[in-house]
């Protein structure tokens, strides 16, 4: 069996607004070499059913009973994730179409980095904006003073570095 490179990992909790759009972004991606963890934290909306609506064996559902949280529920997923590489995804964020192809080029050609963000765009209540993340050793190191410069929603992160012993 190959395991897959990548490993996207996603909780969802009461998402039923844009979790659909959400996966089918991550399932429509142009690198596949993926697996999609999806954690339903005790959604009481209609977000289990959306998830279960998509046929694949992309996507590997688990359901925690109760709602434990982002953090409990994160961490639960980082122990399933069989990728050298781990996605991070929200269920309403979306991701471009060549996302994961270009953040696996750029950590497959940059050995020695273990966390890469990416530019993004937020939205919301009629708003986008477009940000731009810090792009150089200095001006990263010092934004990281007092803030960080990558987001969750556009990480990628190699498995070993959250999974040292």
């Amino acid at each position: 069996m190959n395991l897959p490179l990548v490993s996207v990992l996603m909780p969802v909790y009461n998402a039923e607004a844009f979790v659909k759009e959400a996966i089918a972004s991550i399932l429509d991606q142009s690198y596949q070499n993926f697996e999609f963890i999806i954690i339903n934290d005790g959604s009481t909306d209609s977000s289990e059913g959306q998830i279960i609506s998509f046929k694949t064996d992309k996507i590997k559902y688990h359901k925690n009973e109760t709602n434990l949280g982002v953090i409990a529920t994160l961490n639960k997923g980082i122990d399933l994730c069989k990728g050298e590489y781990i996605i991070r995804m929200d269920a309403d964020d979306f991701s471009l179409r060549d996302r994961i192809k270009k953040q696996v080029e750029f950590m497959e050609a940059n050995k020695g980095v273990g966390v890469c963000g990416s530019d993004y765009i937020h939205f919301g209540k009629g708003k986008q904006i477009s940000l731009k993340s810090h792009h150089t050793h200095d001006l990263i190191s010092g934004w990281m003073l007092f803030n960080s410069s990558v987001v969750h929603p556009a990480l990628i992160i190699r498995a070993s570095v959250l999974k040292a012993e």
